[in-house]
């Protein structure tokens, strides 16, 4: 994925001089307001009910806090499919780690792309004042070029620490772009995708690599318009490769999935088990042919 191309990404890491916040006032209803979901964790589902919300920002003041992340983001990530199919099965590991993780992450802002998104769709997101606000941004076709503003705002709190089944996260939701509705449960995937991500990159030693782009550009050379190539904007990749072990008989298989393990310390931290099948062989996983220097990523 090309991270350059994206309007948005050019402004938030400086790329050049346009204003997005500014054109994407130019689209949005001033009089839209946020709606509030309040999503509870059943099990092996999600449920959840309408309430008012309290959270009285206005399009424009959401669209603003988006100056306050250029030039302060995180390098981008993407998140590929099989690493994002192993965190819907360990979901409920996670949420009594969100406020945690809120309060740890305070003040971060970031660059998300997950594989249920369209290509070029990508997920922003700030934590602030002990929230997670999320900006998602779907690339458009319009007036000639490519659009990509924010089309939809959500700012998510979790309302408890239990595990799994009981627990709540409250999503506050506000359209941005006109004629544009997200449903309840992309909402929530969304929310679930940034929570998930940061304990992930904060208590799983999650191992990235980074992938360096090169973009083309037009200069102006000795009076003469030429195509130069440069350098563009890295980002970083999850991949669950890095955690699996390959595994090949008849034999019962087990699953990769994280888990929450004590020490004798009394500290716990989260593991990731590899997928095995019991009295079967086993491939290392790619993490460990990097730790035992058996492989490189240079």
């Amino acid at each position: 994925m090309i991270f350059d191309n994206l309007p948005i990404i050019k402004f938030l890491y400086e790329l050049d001089n346009r204003d997005v916040p500014a054109s994407a006032k130019r689209f949005v209803n001033p009089t839209y307001d946020f709606s509030r979901l309040l999503f509870s964790y059943e099990k092996n589902d999600i449920s959840w009910v309408e309430e008012e919300s309290d959270d009285t920002r206005t399009p424009s003041e959401v669209l603003d806090q988006l100056y306050l992340m250029k030039n302060n983001c995180r390098k981008p990530v993407v998140i590929s499919k099989s690493f994002f199919t192993v965190m819907e099965k360990s979901e409920d590991v996670f949420t009594p780690f969100h406020n945690d993780i809120i309060e740890d992450c305070e003040g971060e802002c970031g660059v998300v792309h997950a594989p249920y998104l369209m290509p070029g769709a990508i997920l922003l997101y700030s934590v602030k004042n002990k929230r997670l606000d999320v900006w998602v941004v779907l690339n458009r076709k319009g007036e000639g070029r490519t659009q990509s503003f924010p089309s939809a705002f959500i700012s998510v709190f979790p309302k408890d620490n239990k595990k799994g089944v009981g627990h709540q996260l409250v999503v506050d939701y506000m359209p941005l772009y006109p004629g544009y509705i997200e449903m309840p449960i992309p909402l929530y995937t969304h929310a679930f995708t940034i929570l998930t991500y940061l304990c992930l990159r904060k208590w799983a030693e999650v191992e990235i690599k980074e992938i360096k782009t090169l973009v083309k550009k037009e200069v102006k050379k000795n009076k003469k318009t030429v195509v130069v190539t440069e350098e563009g904007l890295g980002y970083f990749t999850f991949d669950s490769k890095w955690y699996t072990e390959i595994c090949n008989n008849n034999d019962f298989k087990v699953s990769g999935h994280f888990r929450l393990q004590p020490y004798s310390d009394g500290s716990r931290k989260l593991i990731f088990i590899n997928e095995f099948v019991k009295h079967g062989y086993h491939r290392k996983a790619l993490i460990d042919k990097v730790k035992d220097g058996e492989l490189s990523i240079e």
